[in-house]
């Protein structure tokens, strides 16, 4: 004999009916549904899990006795009372106790270099400890960098970091400094210097007055190849902008005098440029980082016929031109930064200080014009001839032209464009000072 059963779900009654069928009351549908269950069978939450499903009860709806009361689980393991009423168990108070956590759920979070870590939930609703996800990649998003060996002193191929921290291909190799360079007339000529650090100072203090050891940061700039000579001189003296200096080997440096304003004039005419910083002025001859040394030359010094200078035998403190001396030029390709006359920067005094590691300050103000270079007419060897010389005051007076007598030369420089320190849109047009 077969039984009926009513597909519903809530808290149901069994009933024998007088015709010999199972009525389920309280169920919600009435629509008969074939069943085993025979007259007289018991379903109850106990049964198996099919049996429990097809008759639509559950061990939360199990019937009760009214006024008991019991402890069930709630959300991340946390615990709940219900209160047994009329025959249904209710909520009795908020959950309690619960962890942190879903079981199962995942939490993952970013580091630094693109890194993450991740942890999981446990059975009891705590987190597990961190665990490494994702291994830290080699940048961060957005950096560039240059890339060291892959091109001259003068130009630079940069990598740029991708989305996932990871160096891209470098670029082909390219000027260093933004804008156009001059290449013409070729003593007129400018050398690039890209931007970067390099070491700055000698604590040997050899000759002279040197700075503390530094690693400076400096922004890119251009400097002239050579010293101004009389040629390029004449050309702003012809414009009726500069003062007549004499001189009639249009190849060699041009000695202004003492006056530093007639220096600083021709800077400005030619180009409205300026003198280098005391810090431009020392990379441009000695290099750029890895290159520590305070010399312009690696390994041996140049010979007296390289460079015939005063500390030579037999030789005089001829002022040569300014091509002369290629066993002098600098890394960068910059001639004659030592070997001729000494060079006015911007910077002054030795009170005030100077500029700070990665720093390009304001020229500081003091009482002492600085100058850089110079060395040909010293009796010093050239072994003895270092870029990290500074010295102060001095000027030619004489009246022969081809002699070294502390005479004070013209280089000038520009930042390029896109470059510009802050104290420059203050120097003053018509001189430094």
């Amino acid at each position: 004999m077969s039984a009926t059963r009513f597909a519903s779900r809530g808290r149901c009654r069994l009933v024998a009916a007088a015709s010999g069928l199972v009525w389920l009351f309280g169920c919600g549908s009435s629509t008969p549904v074939e069943s085993d269950a025979a007259i007289g069978d018991v379903i109850s939450p106990t049964d198996s899990p099919e049996t429990a499903t097809d008759v639509g009860m559950d061990e939360s709806v199990s019937p009760c006795e009214p006024g008991t009361e019991r402890t069930v689980s709630c959300n991340r393991c946390g615990t709940t009372m219900e209160t047994c009423t009329d025959g249904e168990w209710t909520a009795a108070s908020e959950c309690v106790a619960q962890g942190v956590c879903e079981p199962g759920d995942e939490e993952v979070e970013g580091l630094e270099l693109c890194a993450s870590r991740r942890r999981t939930c446990s059975a009891s609703c705590e987190w597990s400890a961190w665990a490494d996800a994702d291994p830290p990649g080699e940048c961060e998003v957005g950096e560039v960098r240059n890339v060291d060996g892959a091109c001259s002193l003068n130009d630079v191929s940069v990598q740029a970091c991708s989305e996932s921290c990871q160096w891209g291909e470098p670029t082909e190799c390219a000027s260093g400094c933004a804008g156009e360079r001059r290449t013409d007339p070729p003593d007129a000529e400018e050398i690039c210097i890209p931007a970067g650090e390099f070491r700055r100072g000698d604590e040997r203090l050899p000759v002279g007055i040197a700075l503390q050891q530094r690693t400076v940061f400096l922004s890119a700039f251009y400097i002239d190849r050579y010293p101004v000579t009389n040629r390029r001189y004449r050309e702003c003296v012809d414009a009726g902008v500069c003062e007549e200096r004499g001189g009639g080997n249009t190849a060699r440096p041009v000695i202004p005098g003492l006056d530093v304003d007639v220096a600083w004039t021709f800077c400005r005419w030619d180009g409205n440029r300026r003198f280098p910083s005391n810090a431009e002025w020392e990379k441009a001859a000695r290099g750029p980082l890895p290159r520590t040394s305070n010399r312009l030359w690696d390994g041996e010094p140049p010979t007296c016929d390289e460079v015939p200078s005063a500390g030579c035998p037999g030789h005089s403190r001829l002022l040569l031109p300014v091509t002369d001396l290629p066993a002098l030029r600098s890394v960068y390709g910059v001639d004659m930064m030592i070997g001729g006359l000494s060079e006015t920067v911007l910077d002054q005094g030795f009170v005030t200080g100077f500029e700070p590691d990665g720093v390009s300050l304001d020229p500081p103000t003091g009482a002492l014009t600085l100058r850089r270079g110079g060395n040909l007419g010293t009796s010093l060897p050239i072994s003895d001839w270092y870029v990290t010389q500074v010295s102060v005051g001095g000027a030619f007076e004489g009246t022969d032209e081809n002699l070294y007598g502390g005479g004070v030369g013209i280089r000038c420089a520009r930042s390029a464009p896109g470059s510009e320190r802050a104290w420059e849109s203050r120097l003053p047009s018509g001189g430094p000072r």
